[in-house]
This record gives structure tokens, sequence and C-alpha cells, in this order.
């Protein structure tokens, strides 16, 4: 929400369950992802942070803060093999982050406005129409 709480809910046939409040940033939760090959999520916001957090037996907990952007982060996907995280931002660049030590291992530039969005393509010649905005590719490998 506007105050940086995420709320985590559990699927019960027929119903929701509230299970956690988390005051997981300091402004706007922007967007959440799950990543279906560990127990991560990834919340990132207004507050110019992303944060990955850890499914445990009582709930998610904070495993770390990823500082780096210096405006909104828009948006944080995770690589195929759960090792890395991608996020974009306001600030005209894109990270790619190890969830490991949650350190960044590549910026990359070059865009000239916000990255609002951000996709990870396991094909080589992944791109867009010719009807699509301009999109830049980046090879993380």
């Amino acid at each position: 929400n506007h105050k940086g709480t995420l709320f985590v809910w559990r699927y019960l046939p027929d119903t929701l369950d509230p299970m956690q409040k988390i005051d997981a940033h300091s402004a706007y939760v922007l967007r959440i992802r799950f990543c279906p090959q560990s127990q991560y999520l990834i919340t990132t916001s207004a507050d110019s942070s992303a944060c990955l957090w850890r499914y445990h037996v009582d709930g998610f907990a904070k495993e770390t803060s990823l500082i780096g952007h210096i405006r909104w982060v828009w948006g944080g996907i995770f690589s195929s093999d759960s090792a890395y995280v991608v996020t974009c931002s306001s600030d005209t660049t894109a990270k790619l982050w190890e969830v490991k030590t949650g350190q960044t291992a590549i910026d990359y530039t070059g865009h000239t406005k916000a990255v609002t969005a951000v996709a990870l393509v396991d094909v080589p010649d992944g791109g867009s129409g010719p009807d699509a905005p301009p999109v830049q590719q980046h090879n993380i490998s």
C-alpha cells in the first residue's frame, strides 16, 4: 500500500486467510513478485529500494534490502535459477543483483527515460514487434 505495508494472504478453499502484515518499505510498494523455484519474493518501492524476503515456517522475513537505485524501483524479476534478480527504476537504470549476497553484479545503463518494466528471456533473439516501443537488450551472462 502507500505506507509501504505488505499484506500476505493464504489461499484457502472459498476464502482468503490473512497470514502476515509486514512494514516492508517507507513509501509505496509498487510490485511484488514470487520466485516459483524458491521461497523468495521481491518487493519494489517508491522509496528507491527493493527487498528480498524468504519464507520460513512462521511467515516471510527480510533477507536483504537491495540499495543502489536513486529513484522509484518499478519492478523486479528472478532469473530462472533463482540466483539473480533484475530491478528497474525511474533513475534510467536496471540492475542485476546476486540473491545470495544482495550485491549489485551489473548496472545496465544507456536508457534515456525511466525503466518501468523488466523481463528475462531465455532465448538469444528476444525482442519486440514493429509497433512496440524500443527495447534495450542486455546479456546477463
